[in-house]
């Protein structure tokens, strides 16, 4: 079309017998058309200047229409990044509604989702009405409403696309109680999608007023920016799991090593699995140890141990050159073995044992 215009004015330009503005590789139209005007008007012909006034008219009122749906969807991608924040899926399709409503004209916004063939209205808003959102989804939530042939709704959803309905009170297709209840005459709906067969579905109107092109064009544009921001929101939630999980396996798998390791120290050479001379239940010097050998490990009275020293579960963790999900492992270990509830309690009971060691060692 470019090249097209640019031919046009080069002839334009050759028949006005300007050479230079012909001979140029882009002739400005603008230049050749007022130079045209400026000949008709010389020759007393106003008929083609009242003409070219009109189409600048309609050039101007075209331009504004397209620099203001611009901004609207400018407005429509910043709502579409406050969405990106919200990091649980399910508040981000509670919040959804709200948000397109302060970024846009459309003053009444309906998500549904999809369950069993029917469409269950979720939530709700209304810009200028904030109470009529909760009792519309009660009334909707009375109301059953089948997708299926030849609801509008269910064709949107069917061709992937936002569609735009006219008149929703005289339309044939449009559902009649959902009309009556969101009490619009025009709206536009878009379907969007949460992952795998989960779907959504966007519903959009005017308080007051009738919905354009550029309301089907924003709301397609928000309920795209929706699914992705979902599907984000839902894969860093699936590794978050994912990576828990992983670490309670590491820190699982760190433990049965650890246990490993003290058993190939205790079958060592030179070694036995029995109990070494100098340990006698009866004296009081080993009963305390001989208690806590009986219901820990190695290892846990030695964490034990530091946990009396006042040491914080990082520190025992330096200390021991393991993780600090090793150290709450064994910790809770420890808590369950002695019958206790909290650190404190396994501290005491420690202590108390020691108490036990200092008075054998007296007698």
């Amino acid at each position: 079309m470019r090249r097209r215009i640019c031919e046009l004015a080069a002839q334009a330009a050759a028949l006005l017998g300007e050479p230079a503005l012909a001979a140029q590789p882009e002739p400005a139209p603008d230049k050749i058309a007022a130079l045209l005007l400026e000949r008709l008007r010389d020759q007393g012909d106003n008929s083609c200047a009242s003409e070219h006034e009109r189409h600048l008219a309609e050039l101007a009122e075209i331009g504004t229409h397209f620099e203001h749906r611009r901004d609207c969807l400018a407005a429509v991608q910043d709502a579409i990044g406050a969405l990106a924040q919200i990091t649980s899926p399910t508040a981000m399709l509670e919040h959804a509604p709200r948000l397109l409503c302060a970024a846009s004209e459309l003053d009444v916004v309906l998500l549904s989702t999809i369950e069993r063939g029917q469409l269950v209205a979720r939530t709700a808003c209304f810009r200028d009405r904030p109470d009529q959102g909760q009792a519309a989804l009660r009334a909707l939530a009375r109301t059953q409403i089948a997708l299926e042939h030849p609801l509008l709704d269910a064709e949107a959803l069917r061709r992937r696309r936002a569609t735009l309905v006219a008149d929703a009170r005289l339309q044939a297709r449009a559902h009649a109680d959902m009309t009556r209840i969101m009490g619009w005459h025009s709206y536009v709906v878009a379907p969007v999608a949460l992952g795998g067969q989960r779907t959504a579905v966007l519903h959009a109107a005017r308080d007051p007023g009738r919905v354009e092109a550029r309301h089907r064009d924003v709301l397609w544009k928000f309920a795209v920016g929706l699914a992705a921001a979902h599907e984000s929101a839902a894969l860093r939630r699936r590794l978050r799991s994912e990576r828990w999980q992983m670490r309670q396996f590491l820190d699982h798998l760190d433990i049965r090593l650890a246990g490993v390791s003290e058993e190939a120290v205790r079958l060592g050479p030179g070694r036995s699995r029995t109990r070494s001379p100098e340990v006698h239940p009866g004296r009081g010097q080993v009963a305390g140890e001989s208690v806590l050998a009986d219901i820990l490990t190695r290892r846990e009275i030695e964490i034990l141990g530091l946990l009396a020293d006042g040491l914080t579960n990082r520190a025992i963790a330096d200390r021991l050159v393991v993780s600090d999900g090793t150290v709450k492992f064994h910790v809770h270990r420890i808590l369950r073995k002695l019958r206790v509830s909290n650190r404190a309690e396994a501290v005491s009971r420690y202590l108390m044992l020691g108490r036990m060691r200092v008075r054998a060692s007296e007698g």
